[in-house]
């Protein structure tokens, strides 16, 4: 009896570039504190890019967020910055920490350990919540309103991400000086 050929095999390029999207995953399997199965994620292709506004329309920025069916996931650091709130993202994504509106009112966000500590009261994160991506940390819209006092209403539609505070945030108060700093300047300049 012959032997029979052997089928030709083809060994990975490990140089190559990949194809396929990037996906972000909230931990990697080994140190998920998530139930097993299968892990959130996005990738760049659930990529949108949405215009996002105050109440009063007295800032707007452009932002990039990813939608998957799950929900919209906004960056966190991205927000706070634009809200002048003092909350770092670091360690990848993977972690946040700061205050805001007062020095009592403190959050840590911990992917790797899956949990956050608001104002001192440490809760275990749901799974899909939130999602470090490309050196940033995302959660899900819906889940801002559990931390800060503000609502975010976000219409697909128009790309457009609405921010209503319902207590005064940095951002109103550097404002209101600049307009009285501007106000006092333009006395000096017409009273010349």
């Amino acid at each position: 009896q012959a032997p029979e050929p052997s089928k030709p095999t083809v060994q990975p390029d490990h140089q190559a570039p990949s194809a396929a999207p990037v996906a972000a995953q909230a931990f990697p399997e080994s140190e998920a504190p998530f139930p097993p199965g299968a892990q959130p994620s996005f990738s760049y292709d659930d990529e949108l890019i949405l215009q996002v506004e105050t109440a009063k329309r007295e800032m707007s920025d452009t932002m990039i967020a990813y939608g998957t069916r799950s929900g919209i996931y906004i960056p966190f650091g991205a927000l706070t910055r634009f809200l002048d709130l003092s909350i770092a993202v670091s360690d990848d994504g993977h972690f946040a920490s700061g205050w805001f509106l007062s020095a009592d009112r403190t959050i840590t966000i911990n992917l790797r350990e899956g949990k956050m500590i608001l104002s001192g009261k440490e809760t275990a994160l749901e799974r899909g919540e939130a999602i470090a991506f490309d050196g940033e940390l995302y959660l899900r819209a819906e889940h801002f309103a559990k931390i800060f006092p503000l609502r975010l209403n976000t219409n697909l539609r128009a790309q457009v991400l609405h921010i209503e505070t319902l207590e005064e945030f940095p951002y109103a108060q550097r404002l209101a000086r600049e307009r009285a700093r501007e106000l006092l300047e333009g006395r000096k300049g017409g009273g010349q």
